[in-house]
C-alpha cells in the first residue's frame, strides 16, 4: 500500500536529518516523503538531498518563502498526496523502522481515519529516559470538554478521510489538538497501538517550551479558548458543513514552491 509522510522544518539543527533518516529506514518501502523548509532562508533542503541523494527518487522538496508553521503547511502539501494513508513526522523525533508498517497492519484490520501509537522519550542528545507516553482513547465529558490524549507526532491519518473534513484549522500551534476534535464530531473512526512508534525528542528548543508558544503562553492560550467555543458553538453541533468550514485546504494554493 502506498503512504506519503510528512515532515516541515524551521530550525534546521541536526535533528532535522535523524528525522528524516527514521523516516527514510521504513520497512515498508512503498512511500514517498514531503519534506517542507519552512523559511529557514538556510539552503538546508540541499544538504538533506546531498546526505540522502540515493533516496531522491522518495522525496520530494519544498520551500516556504515565509513561515506559514506546520499545519498550513501540512494543507498545502496535501495535494501532491497520492498514497492511501499519511504520517506525520516532527522534525526533532525519530519514527521506528515498523512505524509505517505496524500502522498499517492495523489499518488494513480496522480501516482507521486516524491511527496514533506510543513514543519513547529522549533527551536532546539522545539519551533515553525511563518515560513512555502511552496515550488513551479520545474522549469527551458530558460538557464537551477534551478528555482525552491523542499523541500527535504518531499520528496516521487516511487520506481521504482528511480531505472530507477539509484538513486542519488555520493554527499555528495547538492545531493538533482542534483537529481530533474536529475529528471526532465529524464521526471519525479512531484506532490506537501500545506500540512505541518514534522517540520523541526533548530539547530546549521544543515549541512547547518557548515563552511565545509554550503551553502557558497567551498565544496558546489563546488557541484553547478559541477551540473551546468551537466545541461549545460547532463541534458539538455534528453539522458536517460547519465542521468542515473550519478546514483551510480550500483556502490554500494547491502546491508549494519546491526548493
Amino acid at each position: 500500500m502506498r503512504v506519503d509522510l510528512f515532515l516541515a522544518y524551521h530550525l534546521p539543527e541536526n535533528y532535522v536529518f535523524e528525522a528524516v533518516e527514521g523516516a527514510l529506514g521504513q520497512d515498508h518501502q512503498d512511500f514517498h516523503l514531503h519534506i517542507v523548509d519552512d523559511a529557514t532562508e538556510s539552503g538546508f533542503n540541499n544538504e538533506i538531498a546531498k546526505r540522502y541523494a540515493s533516496y531522491l527518487d522518495k522525496i520530494t522538496f519544498y520551500t516556504n518563502p515565509e513561515r506559514i508553521g506546520f499545519y498550513a503547511s501540512l494543507n498545502r502539501c496535501f495535494w501532491n498526496f497520492d498514497g492511501e494513508v499519511f504520517f506525520i513526522c516532527d522534525s526533532d523525533d525519530i519514527s521506528m523502522p515498523w512505524r509505517v508498517s505496524d500502522a498499517l497492519e492495523v489499518y488494513q484490520r480496522e480501516n482507521f481515519d486516524f491511527y496514533s501509537a506510543c513514543a519513547r522519550w529522549i533527551e536532546y542528545d539522545g539519551a533515553t529516559t525511563d518515560s513512555y507516553c502511552i496515550y488513551k482513547k479520545v474522549s469527551f465529558d458530558k460538557n464537551g470538554e477534551f478528555a482525552g490524549r491523542i499523541y500527535h507526532p504518531t499520528a496516521a491519518i487516511r487520506t481521504a478521510f482528511f480531505k472530507e473534513i477539509n484538513g486542519y484549522s488555520n493554527c499555528f500551534v495547538g492545531g493538533d489538538k482542534d483537529f481530533v476534535c474536529k475529528a471526532h464530531y465529524f464521526g471519525g473512526k479512531f484506532s490506537y497501538e501500545r506500540r512505541v512508534a518514534i522517540l520523541r525528542r526533548m530539547h530546549p528548543n521544543q515549541v512547547t517550551k518557548t515563552p511565545e508558544l509554550g503551553m502557558k503562553s497567551k498565544r496558546r492560550e489563546l488557541i484553547h479558548k478559541r477551540l473551546d467555543w468551537r466545541l461549545k458553538n460547532i463541534y458539538l453541533t455534528r453539522n458536517k458543513e460547519q465542521i468542515r468550514a473550519v478546514g483551510r485546504l480550500t483556502s490554500l494554493v494547491e502546491s508549494l514552491p519546491t526548493g
